[in-house]
């Protein structure tokens, strides 16, 4: 299994990247085993990864199969694999290499060598563009090796420690809240009850003035007290105004957790019967697309795209909701492009009543996810409903149901889709108005289930 990910992991990398691990390994310094430059030659023109005899063929020709050679040459390919990686993250990083070699100089008592990269690097330390919790930690490491070199070159100097110590303190502080915003979305999900050590101490020291406009710190705290204080909307439109208009000190996955922060408010707040802020939600959807913070490798999540239809079509944008169906489908994860596709293009049809359209979609396509299948089932049964086909009607919520007995894997909604269907059985009967009335209360007392409006609507306009 480790050999089939390893694997897996090389034939993702890019043509470029593969050019530079090829170098990588043909290196001596990094390879002296010539049996892994021939692997790494097999593995390149093999859409598969060979069994064990045919590679050993490849590899050591008529020689006696020994498994032992085998599993070296996976060890060690594997090793490799990982140092390569380790290398580019670390090629990549401004600030790691040279303060890594700083103290390697230091260690070989090379002094003007060691100021000369200093300089160097503080020159990219005030560069950079990033000041999140990394930077931070980079810039008390930094600092240290700073005093370091002032104590081992002028022991009366002034020392560097209190850059040191504010440096620490920075990162200390950033990072913490991060943490904290980590944690408190972890425990929304999973109901856990984290104990934060020196919480309120912790945001109460964001507000000083040495803190107060160090945008690592003041943009996280804000995103921790959208949920800790949910009910003042304060916390919430001011990360909206910071989050509009610079998010360039952070990372990808930073950036992402603070609008996912925006947008996890603006659905507790949905939730919370406020739908005003339906258009804020899908405003910060657009916002994250079209600015590529909602992208995860280069693509979409099916989650993203399905979502941001969905809101869209509830504020009746029906024009914008297509256009963007159609122009971000090639943004979707390859194997799962068309099915989602396909299913929201069904949901738009629905939504402006052109239900054959819908229908041709829904029964032409084989929607393999087990929750898009419910999805698709319970938008078909909508369709049968309103076009009063009965018949076909009454078939499909028999075979849904025991589709739903029959299946495990999605325990967290079958409630939820159980219930529509048991709910759409019971308005086929209903023939009073008491009856209506009491269906329409059981409705809405039921803790899961989907598509409630849309079946208290139908229950609404029975003339009974």
């Amino acid at each position: 299994m480790i050999l089939e990910e390893i694997f897996e992991t090389y034939k993702k990398f890019s043509v470029t990247e593969k050019k530079r691990f090829h170098q990588f390994v043909k290196s001596p310094y990094h390879n002296s085993n010539e049996h892994i430059v021939t692997f790494c030659k097999v593995l390149y023109k093999s859409k598969v990864l060979p069994d064990k005899k045919q590679l050993y063929n490849l590899i050591w020709g008529k020689l006696i199969y020994k498994d032992a050679n085998i599993r070296q040459l996976y060890k060690f390919f594997g090793q490799l694999l990982r140092s390569f990686l380790a290398l580019e993250l670390l090629q990549q990083d401004k600030f790691t290499m040279p303060l890594l070699s700083i103290k390697a100089l230091q260690q070989k008592g090379a002094k003007k060598l060691v100021l000369h990269t200093l300089k160097q690097v503080h020159e990219d330390v005030n560069a950079s563009q990033l000041k999140n919790s990394e930077f931070w930690y980079q810039k008390f490491n930094y600092e240290t090796i700073v005093q370091e070199a002032l104590h081992t070159s002028k022991r009366d100097k002034e020392s560097n420690l209190s850059n040191q110590l504010d440096a620490l303190e920075l990162f200390y502080l950033a990072e913490k809240l991060k943490i904290m915003n980590m944690m408190l979305a972890h425990q929304n999900v999973f109901k856990t009850d984290y104990q934060i050590l020196l919480k309120q101490e912790i945001l109460a020291l964001a507000n000083i003035e040495k803190f107060k406009n160090i945008k690592a710190i003041k943009y996280f705290q804000l995103a921790y007290l959208c949920f800790e204080d949910f009910e003042n909307e304060t916390y919430y439109k001011e990360l909206s105004n910071h989050v509009n208009n610079s998010l360039e000190v952070f990372n990808n996955e930073e950036q992402r957790m603070l609008l996912v922060t925006l947008i996890n408010y603006c659905i507790k707040k949905i939730n919370s019967k406020s739908g005003s802020f339906r258009e804020e939600l899908l405003k910060w959807y657009q916002f994250g697309i079209e600015n590529s913070i909602l992208f995860e490798n280069n693509l979409l999540t099916h989650y993203t795209y399905t979502n941001t239809i969905t809101v869209a079509i509830l504020l009746k944008k029906y024009d914008w909701v297509k256009q963007f169906i159609e122009d971000y489908k090639i943004a979707l994860e390859p194997n799962i492009r068309e099915i989602y596709y396909q299913y929201n293009l069904s949901k738009y049809y629905y939504e402006v009543q052109d239900y054959k359209l819908a229908l041709r979609i829904l029964h032409r396509h084989d929607f393999e996810d087990k929750l898009l299948i419910m999805s698709a089932k319970i938008l078909l049964l909508k369709i049968l409903y309103e076009t009063a086909d009965f018949s076909s009607l009454e078939s499909v919520l028999e075979s849904t149901k025991m589709l739903l007995y029959r299946e495990k894997n999605v325990n967290y909604h079958k409630d939820s889709f159980l219930n529509f269907i048991k709910i759409l059985q019971a308005i086929l009967l209903l023939n009073s108005k008491s009856k209506k009335e009491k269906l329409s209360q059981k409705i809405e007392a039921l803790p899961t289930l989907t598509e409630k409006k849309w079946l208290l609507k139908q229950i609404e306009i029975l003339k009974y």
